[in-house]
């Protein structure tokens, strides 16, 4: 079974974050998955546009690729990168992120910290996505908020819970306590 398929609060895991990414501002939503049986019964499927990436195993950067290119086909200002596996995460923290984004509009990221680590999620401008499609085998978006040639803004959160990953079975059963 993908953990993404596990049951937790009356859905599965993955639903937990994609009923997130759909009760705030986002416009639409993005999922790239190769293991689609998570995705939503019934409810709100008109925003979501599911993809399949087949190179996923390859590293990260190929699923973030491919969002990116969606996300310019659709003409975005930019892309929120979130995890699926984070099923503690807020509409409040999602719409606090795009709220940051659209008064400063100079920005070419927003993330969310936890002890001054920048973390998912994060909303990438536009005008940043020809940096993001570049990105390599396993090679993440992180170097970006250490690069002073990038202008970014980092919102500090205290609540460990918000980031929470769900990547083990102890995880697992951690969250669903």
């Amino acid at each position: 079974m993908h953990k993404l398929c596990l049951p937790m609060k009356g859905t599965s895991l993955g639903n937990l974050a994609l009923n997130t990414a759909l009760a705030s501002n986002l416009s639409e939503v993005i999922v790239i998955t190769n293991f689609s049986s998570w995705i939503l019964e019934g409810g709100q499927k008109e925003r979501i546009h599911l993809l399949s990436c087949q190179n996923a195993s390859l590293g990260q950067s190929y699923s973030l690729r491919q969002g990116i290119e969606k996300a310019e086909s659709l003409q975005a200002d930019g892309a929120m990168v979130m995890l699926a596996d984070q099923p503690f995460i807020t509409v409040e923290t999602l719409n606090t992120i795009i709220r940051e984004f659209q008064q400063c509009p100079e920005l070419q990221y927003v993330a969310a910290a936890y002890q001054d680590i920048p973390r998912p999620p994060v909303l990438f401008s536009s005008n940043i996505f020809p940096v993001l499609k570049k990105l390599k085998g396993d090679q993440g978006a992180r170097f970006i908020f250490s690069d002073p040639s990038f202008r970014g803004k980092v919102l500090p959160y205290d609540n460990a819970r918000l980031f929470y990953d769900v990547d083990t079975w102890e995880d697992y059963h951690a969250a669903s306590r």
